[in-house]
């Protein structure tokens, strides 16, 4: 398979890069927020100054209005923000990842409150108090339970790299009665030594705001579309999450449009592109207006957190497909990476399903699904996750090898049928290295057993990729795959074993995920905890397995 020139000009559009990427993260972009309305309005204005027709669907949202499963984002955004000690600290609605995403507004008239450290005892604070909990105390529950109004804390700081201070990112649940503020660890230590001193502490918020999709395309005749996605939302500053997806997507349009001018719309399908609030935003597209559905995609690429610069630790990456229908599609990608020096020594990662690529993986919309991305970064979800610490070589060399693959697989003819079969037989022996690597761990682990039925499964997988089959699913799905939406309509009992579980390890979501995709290929719940762990290409234990296998079980049932 030849790789196409890649038709950028890399001074140019490293620019343009820049100053598309400096735009948007000077925006707090929550999923219905006025800064995801702006960014939405500056990403459609660069699209429509490359000569596409571009679509900005706006949806009412209230936090309860649904698409299928899929509740709608609640409008929120800190419309002024104050934590003032003076000599002490200074901050507001500018400072970066400082409110607790979620945080309630406090009443009118009561800016102004006394500081207390929490009670370990856990004896209510006076009402309205600033309660400073230490990371080591911090517990969502624990301050519900101990009436906390207000509480700043140091539970989500870190250190960069380079020793620097990071403000990190809180998450509430919707409808808390909790406002917070995020410290660096010096700030907190700072305001301990405020104790029984009066300080500002406030919060107003924007609650108006509507939840913009933003949609353009290259159209084509042939039946099923090629969708190329990036979520657009993000706490500020969101530089490589996810920022450098969304400047991915403007890339890769200029790389399509001119690579695929002299192909005629009646020999490649539609290849679109979208960005929006994670999750929510494609469901809703899929939804269309509610009354006529979209067809499910021919075949989906997720750009998320593709410009990382290798100081912030993570390794670049293709998430999997899956199941054995993405193969295929695996195999064009990593044919395209392959062709890209910036992106020497890529890895394959199992299939995790945090973003926007797991809505495809089951259900009626079901569709070959892979995710760019890298696999960890230093300055995730943090005040350091600013664009000059991207490395803009990797971003472009990612956004060409995502347009690259979307250009085969809306064209086909731009391929040989040869060189075609070439890249799956050169994937598949990629894969069967991998294969053999994992079981070949497992088994010096001890886990023998485990690697012998991995090694059958995998293997299986490799000489049926790209097969499609018919399934007989064991879960009942109405739209999209939605976890999160499955989760809620469980017992609280399991919802609340859950949550713990989660909190403990964010890998949980990860192995329930692939087990509902194992239901929906016809598993049953004790299989299909076995095949999500050959998924994540890890055997659990005993505790692991009996809890996903409880609630596969519970699942199936619903």
């Amino acid at each position: 398979m030849t790789a196409p020139a890649s038709g950028l000009d890399r001074e140019e559009t490293s620019d343009e890069t820049r100053d598309l990427l400096a735009a948007l993260c000077a925006f707090d972009r929550y999923q219905a927020s006025p800064g995801l309305a702006a960014a939405a309005d500056i990403l459609a204005g660069r699209v429509s100054a490359l000569g596409f027709p571009v679509s900005v669907d706006r949806r009412r949202v209230d936090g309860r209005r649904s698409w299928w499963t899929f509740e709608s984002p609640q409008p929120w955004a800190p419309a002024r923000a104050r934590l003032v000690c003076p000599g002490v600290v200074a901050l507001d609605e500018t400072t970066p990842c400082l409110v607790a995403v979620h945080s309630r507004a406090t009443p009118p008239g009561r800016d102004h409150v006394v500081v207390v450290r929490l009670d370990e005892a856990g004896a209510p604070p006076p009402p309205g108090a600033l309660v400073l909990v230490p990371a080591k105390s911090f517990r969502i529950d624990a301050l519900l339970a101990a009436s906390v109004e207000r509480f700043a804390t140091d539970a989500a700081a870190r250190q960069a790299p380079d020793g620097a201070p990071l403000r990190g990112r809180i998450e509430l649940p919707k409808h808390a009665p909790l406002t917070g503020f995020s410290l660096t660890r010096a700030e907190f230590a700072a305001l301990q030594g405020t104790a029984g001193r009066m300080l500002e502490a406030s919060l107003a918020l924007d609650e108006s705001a509507d939840m913009p999709v933003v949609s353009w395309s290259l159209p084509g005749d042939r039946p099923g579309e090629v969708l190329l996605m990036a979520h657009l939302c993000h706490q500020m500053p969101g530089a490589n999450d996810n920022a450098s997806g969304v400047a991915g997507l403007v890339l890769a349009s200029r790389f399509l449009r001119d690579r695929l001018a002299h192909v005629p719309p009646a020999r490649r399908r539609t290849i679109r592109f979208l960005s929006g609030p994670e999750f929510t935003g494609p469901a809703a597209h899929l939804h269309g207006d509610g009354e006529t559905p979209r067809a499910p995609p021919h075949a989906v690429i997720d750009l998320d957190m593709i410009g990382q610069a290798a100081s912030a630790g993570g390794r670049f990456g293709l998430e999997r497909a899956p199941t054995a229908d993405g193969f295929a599609l695996e195999a064009l990608v990593a044919t395209a990476l392959d062709a890209a020096p910036e992106l020497a020594g890529w890895r394959l990662f199992p299939f995790h399903g945090y973003s926007d690529n797991a809505i495809f993986a089951a259900g009626p919309f079901a569709a070959p699904t892979v995710q760019l991305c890298h696999d960890r970064d230093a300055y995730n979800h943090t005040d350091g996750d600013a664009p000059e610490r991207l490395d803009l070589a990797v971003l472009h060399a990612a956004a060409g090898a995502a347009a690259r693959a979307a250009a085969w697989a809306a064209a086909p003819d731009l391929r040989e049928e040869s060189s075609a079969h070439a890249a799956v037989r050169r994937h598949r022996r990629r894969c069967a290295r991998r294969v053999e690597a994992v079981a070949g761990r497992a088994a010096r682990a001890g886990a023998e057993d485990w690697a012998q039925a991995y090694r059958a499964a995998a293997t299986a997988r490799l000489v049926d990729g790209g097969e499609r089959r018919e399934r007989t699913p064991r879960i009942r799905l109405s739209g999209p795959l939605d976890l999160r939406g499955i989760l809620a309509a469980l017992p609280p009992a399991d919802a609340a074993e859950i949550a713990a579980a989660r909190a403990r390890d964010k890998a949980t979501l990860a192995r329930l995920t692939n087990g509902v995709v194992a239901l929906w290929e016809g598993v049953e719940p004790a299989e299909a905890t076995r095949a999500a762990s050959f998924a994540l290409e890890q055997p659990f234990d005993a505790g692991t397995t009996a809890l996903v296998e409880r609630v596969l079980h519970a699942i199936s049932r619903l």
